[in-house]
């Protein structure tokens, strides 16, 4: 019986001091000067441009990034919603700075971009979520150009990570 109260609380201890542990959030970027581009699903991929939409439900407001190596250039709103080879981030603001990927229990806090690819098409679908890297909003354009740029360095593994600049075009919900 003193074996099982033990391992009960060795149990509740590993529990109750993981709760606050993160991953990510010490990483330090190495943005590259070049257009985001890297690997997804072990694939070379690169996005010249992507799309952001906005949602405000009450008083939040979601910004949604979308980056894929398919998008018409010259239509960059217009594309299939189901695309395989993108990246995907939200954020609630677009402020010029940098911000750090991390999760934890805290899901306020929890900030992170996900990595979509096709793993074969009897499987469908792969996401991989990155919780190490960062991505930077450098310029916010509200006029006629209305875009969004940035920079952005992530890594999943050695067959997932994007790293370049962006530029995403406002698309209306």
């Amino acid at each position: 019986m003193k074996k099982i109260n033990l391992i009960i609380l060795i149990a509740v201890t590993v529990i109750i001091s993981s709760c606050g542990m993160e991953a990510g959030g010490d990483y330090k970027a190495s943005y590259k000067d070049q257009p985001l581009q890297g690997k997804i699903g072990g694939k070379r991929w690169m996005s010249e441009t992507g799309k952001v939409s906005l949602t405000k439900r009450d008083s939040v407001e979601t910004w949604s990034f979308d980056f894929t190596d398919k998008r018409d250039e010259e239509y960059p709103c217009n594309y299939p919603q189901y695309e395989i080879g993108k990246v995907m981030f939200t954020t609630k603001n677009v402020a010029l700075e940098e911000k750090q990927l991390r999760m934890g229990f805290d899901f306020a806090k929890n900030l992170t971009i996900t990595l979509v690819y096709d793993q074969d098409s009897a499987k469908g679908p792969m996401n991989k979520v990155a919780v190490s890297g960062a991505y930077e909003i450098t310029e916010v354009d509200t006029g006629a150009g209305q875009f969004i740029k940035g920079r952005m360095d992530i890594y999943v593994d050695d067959n997932n990570f994007v790293n370049g600049n962006f530029i995403a075009k406002y698309c209306p919900n």
